[in-house]
C-alpha cells in the first residue's frame, strides 16, 4: 500500500525545485553577461592587494591575446604588456587608484605578445573582500582599438585640411548665411585683399577700404551684392575686380562665392591676378609687334596650333610663294600638299620622331615647297616646338627660307667638286706620301698651288709645309700628329688647319688620310692629302651668323604669339562695358519719361534693351568660346562621375523643378583639363534639359565605354530631337534651329563642345530621331 508524503517531504521538495530554479537563473544571467562582455569587448579583472594574486576573466585574456590555460596572469607580467610610452602615466594613475585617492579610469595601449598594439580603457574601484577581509582592486578593461585608431585618423585628418587651407595661395573665407558671421578666413584672403583680418567682419566698411572711389564703389558693390542675392551659382563669380590694398597699391583679383544652403554657409573664394592682367595688356601691343614683324622678316612665318589642326601663315607666304595675302590659316593636310612628293616621307618621319622626343624644342629641315604658280623653291625650315607641361607638343612656330639660290649654286659646287676631284686625283689636290722609317717625303704637283713654289718630288723634312701652318694652329697639328703616330689603335685621320701661302694668304685646308703600321702597331707609313676648303669654311660661318638671328627671331616670335592667344578673350571682354552703359541709360529715360512716352515708345526702349541684353549675352559666350583652348590649365586625373555629380548638384533647383531623372552608369577617369570637360558635360546635361515638349518631365542617360585608344561617351534624352539634315550644323557657332522665343540661347554652346573635344583629341557627334530624343556622342583620346 504507497505511502502518503508528509508535510515534510513536500516541504523538502518544493525547496529542492526553488533552489535548482534559482540555479538554473543564475546560469542563466551568468551566461548573458559573459556574452554582454564578450560583445562589447569588456573584460572582467580583480587584484588581491595582499597576496597579489590577479583574476582576469575569459574577456581579459582575449583582450590580451593569450590562451587562459598557458597564461598565468600577474602583477609584473601585466605591466610588462604596458607600452613603454604610458607605462609611468599608468603606473602613477594606478598607484593613486590604489591608495584610494581616486577611482582608476583610464586609457592607455597594451603590447600583444606578437607586437600587436592595442588601445584599453580600464576602470577600477577599492574594496574590502567579504569573505577574507582582504582589501582588493576590482574592474574592468575594455578593448577600444578601433575608436582610438577612428579617433586618430579623424585628428591627423582635420590637421591635414587645416595645414592646406592655411597653405593655399587661394583666398578662402567662409560665412555663416543667416548672421553673414564669418566662420574662417585663411591667410592667403587676407595676404591677397592687403588688409588685416579683422576688417573682414563688417561688409560695408570692407567696400569702403577695397573701392575708395565712390562712384565705383556704388557700381561695382551694387553689381556684387544683387548677384549674391540671386542665389544662382552662376552669377556668383566675378572676375578682374580692380582693388585697393591697405598700402595703396592697386591689385586686381577674381571672385567667387559657393553657397552651401543646406549648411548655412556661404564659402568665398579669391586670387590675384594682377600679373595675368596686365600681361594680357601687354599681349595685345604684342600682337601688333607679331603682325608687323611677320610682314617685316625676310622669311614666311607659320604659327601651328596643333590642337586646332591650324596653321598660321604670314604675309611671307604672299611675298615669297605668291600665295593670296587673305590666305592667313590653312590646314595641316594642306600645307603637306605643298611639300614635294620625294620630300614628304623623310619630312615628315622627322617632325614625328622630333615631336615624340619631349626634351627637343628645335626642328631644321631642307625640302622643295611647291609656289602659288605651281612650281618649287628649295626651303629651309626652322621651327620651335612648344610643349604642354606634359611634354606633348601643342604648337609649332616655324619660318620658310627660300633658298632656291644657294641650292643651284651647291648643285653647280657639286659639279664643280667632281670634277676637282678628277682632277686632284691627278695633280691638283696636294697629296702627299710619308715614309716613316726613312724620313722620306713625296709632295704631289698640289704643293706647287698651296705653297706657290715648285716644290713637287721627294723631300726629307717637312719643314717647308709646317713652316707655313698658321702660328695659332701649329701646335695643334704638331700635338695630333704625335698622337696618332702613338697610338696603335688609329689607322685613319682627319684634321683642319689654316695654311698661309708664300702672298700671304692664309686658307683653310682639310688634311685627311691613312696611317700604315707593322705587325706590333709601329707606324711605318702616312699616306695623305690637303684640300682646300676655305669656301666651304666661309660658307658655314655665315650660316652660323643666319642661324643666330633666326634664332632671334624665333624667340622674339615665340613671344609675340603667346600674346595673341589671349587677344580675342580681351575683345570679347571689353566690348560688354557700352552694352552694360546702353541698358543702364535706356531704363534711365524710361524711369524718367515713363509719362510722356506712349506704349509704342516704351515698346522700342524694350527692344533695344533686349536687344542689348541679347547682344551682352553673346559677347559673354564668345568670352567663353575664346577661353577655350586656353593651356593655362594642367590636364589632371579626372573622376566623370564626380565630375557630372557636381553638376548636378549646381543644377539642382532646375533639376527639381523640371523632375528630371538623370540615370547614370559606368563613367571612368579621363586625363584631361577639369574646367573644359565640366563644361563641356554641363552644356549637354543644360541642352537635354532644356529641348524638351511642353509637360514632358525629362529623363537622360549617361555612361562611358572604352574605345581602345578613346573613352566614348554618350549623353541620351527623351526630348524633341533632331532632324538628320542638322546634325552637322548645330556644331557651327551661331547656328541656331530654333526661334528665341521658343528656346534660349546663342547657339554657341554645341560649338565650344566641339572645340574642347577636338582639344582632347576626340570627336562629337549625333544620333536622333525628331520626336524620340537625341543621343550625343563624344570620345576623349587617352594618354600615352
Amino acid at each position: 500500500m504507497p505511502q502518503i508524503p508528509s508535510d515534510k517531504q513536500n516541504q523538502e521538495e518544493r525547496i529542492s525545485k526553488e533552489l535548482i530554479s534559482e540555479k538554473a537563473q543564475m546560469m542563466e544571467l551568468v551566461r548573458k553577461l559573459e556574452l554582454a562582455q564578450e560583445i562589447g569587448k569588456i573584460g572582467y579583472w580583480e587584484l588581491d592587494l595582499v597576496t597579489h594574486e590577479i583574476f582576469w576573466s575569459d574577456e581579459v585574456y582575449k583582450i590580451w591575446g593569450v590562451e587562459k590555460e598557458s597564461f598565468k596572469p600577474k602583477l609584473s607580467t601585466f605591466e610588462a604588456t604596458i607600452h613603454p610610452e604610458d607605462f609611468q602615466e599608468f603606473l602613477k594613475h594606478q598607484d593613486g587608484a590604489i591608495a584610494g585617492l581616486h577611482p582608476l579610469d583610464m586609457s592607455h595601449r597594451i603590447i600583444l605578445p606578437f607586437g600587436e598594439i592595442k588601445y584599453v580603457h580600464e576602470k577600477g574601484i577599492l574594496e574590502t573582500d567579504s569573505i577574507s577581509g582582504n582589501p582588493r582592486f576590482k574592474g574592468t578593461v575594455q578593448d577600444i582599438t578601433l575608436q582610438k585608431t577612428f579617433e586618430l585618423e579623424l585628428v591627423k585628418r582635420n590637421q591635414f585640411i587645416e595645414e592646406t587651407l592655411k597653405n593655399l595661395p587661394l583666398g578662402i573665407t567662409v560665412n555663416q548665411i543667416s548672421t553673414g558671421k564669418v566662420t574662417y578666413i585663411n591667410p592667403a584672403f587676407s595676404k591677397i585683399y592687403g588688409w588685416p583680418e579683422e576688417d573682414f567682419t563688417d561688409l560695408g566698411s570692407f567696400f569702403e577700404k577695397i573701392y575708395p572711389n565712390l562712384e565705383y564703389r556704388n557700381y561695382i558693390t551694387n553689381i556684387i551684392l544683387n548677384d549674391i542675392e540671386s542665389g544662382v551659382p552662376e552669377r556668383m563669380e566675378w572676375r578682374e575686380i580692380p582693388i585697393s590694398t591697405q598700402q595703396g597699391e592697386t591689385r586686381i583679383i577674381s571672385a567667387k562665392n559657393i553657397p552651401l544652403p543646406d549648411q548655412d554657409l556661404m564659402i568665398s573664394t579669391v586670387i590675384d591676378e594682377t600679373d595675368r592682367y596686365w600681361a594680357q595688356q601687354a599681349l595685345q601691343k604684342s600682337n601688333e609687334r607679331f603682325h608687323l614683324a611677320t610682314e617685316a622678316v625676310s622669311d614666311a612665318v607659320s604659327d601651328w596650333d596643333i590642337p586646332s589642326e591650324k596653321i598660321f601663315w604670314g604675309k611671307g607666304f604672299h611675298r615669297l610663294f605668291g600665295y593670296p595675302e587673305t590666305m592667313e590659316y590653312v590646314s595641316p593636310d594642306f600645307w603637306e600638299s605643298k611639300v614635294h612628293p620625294d620630300d614628304l616621307q623623310k619630312i615628315m618621319e622627322s617632325i614625328i620622331e622630333t615631336r615624340k622626343n619631349i626634351s627637343a624644342s628645335k626642328w631644321t629641315g631642307e625640302y622643295r615647297f611647291q609656289k602659288f604658280d605651281g612650281t618649287y623653291a628649295f626651303v629651309k625650315e626652322n621651327t620651335i616646338i612648344i610643349r604642354d607641361q606634359t611634354g606633348i607638343p601643342i604648337r609649332i612656330v616655324g619660318a620658310l627660307q627660300d633658298i632656291t639660290e644657294r641650292k643651284e649654286a651647291e648643285k653647280k659646287i657639286e659639279e664643280y667638286n667632281e670634277r676637282f676631284n678628277i682632277i686632284a686625283n691627278a695633280t691638283n689636290d696636294a697629296i702627299w706620301d710619308w715614309k716613316i722609317d726613312t724620313g722620306e717625303h713625296f709632295w704631289s704637283e698640289g704643293f706647287n698651288r698651296f705653297l706657290e713654289e715648285d716644290v713637287a718630288g721627294i723631300h726629307f723634312d717637312f719643314s717647308k709645309w709646317s713652316d707655313r701652318i698658321h702660328p695659332e694652329d701649329k701646335q695643334k697639328i704638331t700635338d695630333n700628329l704625335y698622337r696618332l703616330l702613338g697610338d696603335p689603335s688609329i689607322y685613319y685621320f682627319q684634321t683642319e688647319y689654316r695654311f698661309i701661302k708664300k702672298s700671304g694668304e692664309a686658307i683653310y685646308v682639310i688634311d685627311k688620310g691613312r696611317i700604315i703600321r707593322d705587325e706590333e702597331g709601329k707606324a711605318i707609313r702616312m699616306v695623305g692629302a690637303i684640300q682646300d676648303i676655305t669656301e666651304r669654311k666661309s660658307y658655314e660661318e655665315s650660316l652660323k651668323t643666319l642661324n643666330t638671328r633666326l634664332e632671334q627671331i624665333n624667340h622674339d616670335l615665340e613671344i609675340s604669339n603667346k600674346e595673341l592667344e589671349q587677344f580675342a578673350y580681351v575683345a570679347s571682354h571689353d566690348l560688354q562695358e557700352p552694352l552694360r552703359m546702353i541698358s543702364s541709360f535706356l531704363g534711365l529715360i524710361e524711369k524718367k519719361y515713363e509719362e510722356v512716352l506712349d506704349e509704342k515708345g516704351r515698346q522700342y526702349i524694350h527692344f533695344a534693351v533686349d536687344g542689348a541684353k541679347r547682344m551682352r549675352e553673346i559677347m559673354l559666350d564668345l568670352l567663353e568660346f575664346s577661353r577655350v583652348g586656353d593651356h593655362s590649365e594642367v590636364k589632371t586625373k579626372l573622376n566623370t562621375h564626380s565630375v557630372i555629380q557636381e553638376i548636378l548638384l549646381y543644377n539642382k533647383k532646375l533639376i527639381e523643378e523640371k523632375k528630371a531623372k538623370i540615370h547614370l552608369g559606368r563613367l571612368v577617369e579621363i586625363f584631361a583639363h577639369r574646367n573644359s570637360i565640366f563644361q563641356l558635360f554641363q552644356n549637354l546635361i543644360l541642352n537635354s534639359l532644356k529641348y524638351q515638349p511642353e509637360n514632358q518631365i525629362p529623363e537622360i542617360w549617361i555612361e562611358s565605354q572604352d574605345e581602345g585608344d578613346h573613352w566614348k561617351f554618350s549623353i541620351k534624352d527623351n526630348g524633341i530631337g533632331i532632324e538628320h539634315e542638322y546634325h552637322e550644323k548645330i556644331f557651327i557657332i551661331f547656328q541656331r534651329l530654333h526661334q528665341r522665343e521658343e528656346y534660349s540661347g546663342s547657339g554657341i554652346g554645341l560649338a565650344i563642345c566641339k572645340k574642347i573635344v577636338e582639344i582632347h583629341g576626340g570627336k562629337i557627334w549625333l544620333e536622333s530621331i525628331p520626336g524620340q530624343g537625341s543621343t550625343f556622342f563624344f570620345s576623349i583620346k587617352k594618354p600615352f
